[in-house]
This record gives structure tokens, C-alpha cells and sequence, in this order.
């Protein structure tokens, strides 16, 4: 887990991609799910902007293809 100071391939996708260091086209397409990341991505954006969290229904787990 990423508690543990671990954490998927995706998930550091998604952290480069929060951190300004790839474009989102850029994770999305090295991603093992990519479903997944562009979910994440979203929600991030979504954040970004402002909206609450109860009006997002989008989560990332890091898990499944």
C-alpha cells in the first residue's frame, strides 16, 4: 500500500501527472489501466477547479484492469 511507501505503476502515473511533470495523454497511454488513470486524472482535475467532493463520484484505487 501506499502507506507503506508503496504504490502501483498507475499511481505514479497519476502523481507525475499531478505534479506537473507529464501530460495527461502521456499517462493515460503508458498506463497498465488506463480507465483507471484517466478516472483519476479527472477527479484531480475536477479538484483542481473547485468542486466539492460530495459532487464527485470518482475514485481511484490503484487496483484492477
Amino acid at each position: 500500500s501506499e502507506l507503506e511507501g508503496m504504490q502501483t505503476f498507475d499511481q505514479a502515473l497519476v502523481r507525475l501527472y499531478r505534479d506537473g511533470k507529464v501530460r495527461a495523454d502521456d499517462a493515460q497511454q503508458y498506463a497498465d489501466s488506463k480507465t483507471e488513470v484517466r478516472q483519476a486524472i479527472k477527479q484531480l482535475d475536477l479538484q483542481k477547479r473547485g468542486v466539492p467532493l460530495s459532487d464527485r463520484d470518482i475514485t481511484f484505487d490503484g487496483g484492477g484492469r
